[in-house]
């Protein structure tokens, strides 16, 4: 497993022959300056460009939000204010993450795939949730879901997919133990077979 450090630019050659890329949501971190201009993050175009390529040349994407700062495994901190940064990415592949947030901690699988087989439920971080709506062209399955609204969807992009969570916590480990660990291994499996 290979990260990507904060601050460093993704690139063509950062992905190369990959099978996952999980696109974590954007954070500031202050400055030793504190100058609020040079801390706002964002997706570079060279990046969503990059990103965009590595799915349309058969990548799996794992596009993921935040409601909160997380930290010690899932325990949810200050609001993140840079939730909505995450559609510069994702509104290339049809998925817009919105304002609102799910305010419980537990999801149901609704649809049928590898990435859910014999998964009964997904732990989320409590609150963390981030809204998220698929355009009408945006070709998707749901695979699980809160209270109606989609947690993790399987998106088709062209001849490819990717998979957009609600939550970047339904990734983390919980104080209990990794209780996704279906879904990670079905994940980690469904990558690979590509």
């Amino acid at each position: 497993m290979d990260l990507i450090p904060y601050g460093q630019a993704v690139t063509a050659a950062d992905l190369g022959s990959t099978d996952l890329v999980v696109a974590l949501p954007v954070a500031d971190y202050p400055s030793t300056e504190g100058d609020p201009a040079q801390d706002d993050e964002a997706w570079s175009q060279g990046e969503i460009a990059a990103l965009e390529a590595y799915v349309t040349n058969g990548g799996l994407l794992v596009l993921t939000n935040s409601a909160h700062r997380l930290k010690y495994t899932n325990t949810v901190m200050d609001l993140s204010e840079d939730r909505s940064d995450a559609n510069a990415l994702a509104e290339r592949f049809g998925v817009t993450y919105g304002e609102g947030m799910l305010a419980g901690n537990r999801a149901q699988p609704v649809g049928q795939g590898t990435v859910v087989e014999g998964v009964t439920f997904l732990d989320l971080a409590v609150g963390n949730g981030v809204l998220f709506g698929l355009t009408e062209a945006a070709k998707a399955q749901v695979l699980a879901a809160m209270d109606g609204q989609p947690v993790v969807a399987l998106v088709d992009y062209g001849q490819e997919q990717l998979l957009a969570l609600a939550d970047l916590g339904i990734l983390g480990a919980d104080w209990g133990g990794p209780g996704n660990l279906p879904f990670w291994r079905n994940l980690a499996r469904y990558a690979r077979s590509r």
